[in-house]
């Protein structure tokens, strides 16, 4: 696949150097969006669509942080793309977004524990133990994109190949169009109860509490609290 890597506000692309050899590795044709530091003031969301229409063919643009929002931009300015034309996949790692956002293609997005707390619907989202600077050079979270990448079938042909399953009424849908991390948009609707009837923000904060290695007595309380 086509990738365009757009870096974070005030820095320079060199930093997503290691993101780029590991993708090269794996065969990916990888680009720099057409500017070398991302200022938002500079005309970078024009030269990033350039940098998109000179790819070509099914191009899936990787942001980190303001370069997340230039992506999801650029997928909004370009609309829905064309059966093998434009952008078909935006990964976002630690953009500022919160609400709902919805694209007509594939989204995802990587959290930091910064990000943890700030409520977006719409891209499938992952969050990582990571600082927000960490995202796209922590190995995990390369293999994380890398993977993305790998198995991503295109939407367009291959619709039923990119469904998963309802993480609470276990219906396949199609994250990052039809709603919001990991929940179908029925689910949420009805309030994003699991099937225990528990607030799901509040037991996905219990497996991120006990995931993390500084869980002691005083968490405990607070997590029994927010299971009830």
């Amino acid at each position: 696949m086509k990738v365009v890597l757009v870096p974070g506000l005030a820095a320079h692309v060199s930093y997503l150097q290691s993101l780029r050899e590991r993708l090269e590795s794996e065969g990916h044709e990888v680009y720099w969006p057409g500017f070398s530091v991302t200022t938002l003031v500079s005309d970078e969301l024009q030269r990033l669509l350039a940098t998109v229409d000179e790819a070509g063919a099914r191009v899936a643009v990787v942001g980190h942080s303001a370069g997340g929002l230039l992506a999801v931009m650029a997928s909004q300015a370009r609309g829905k793309p064309a059966m093998h034309e434009g952008i078909h996949l935006v990964i976002g790692m630690g953009t500022p977004l919160v609400g709902d956002v919805k694209l007509d293609i594939p989204h995802y997005e990587a959290r930091s524990v910064i990000g943890w707390f700030m409520p977006l619907c719409g891209p499938e989202v992952k969050r990582f133990f990571l600082s927000h600077s960490a995202l796209p050079t922590a190995p995990e979270t390369q293999d994380w994109v890398a993977d993305i990448l790998s198995w991503h079938p295109d939407p367009f042909t291959e619709p039923d190949k990119w469904q998963i399953p309802c993480w609470s009424c276990g219906i396949p849908f199609t994250p990052g169009v039809k709603f919001t991390s990991g929940y179908c948009r029925e689910c949420h609707v009805a309030g994003m109860a699991d099937k225990r009837g528990r607030w799901l923000p509040s037991a996905e904060l219990v497996k991120l509490y006990k995931q993390a290695t500084f869980i002691d007595d005083y968490y405990e309380p607070l997590i029994q609290r927010m299971t009830q």
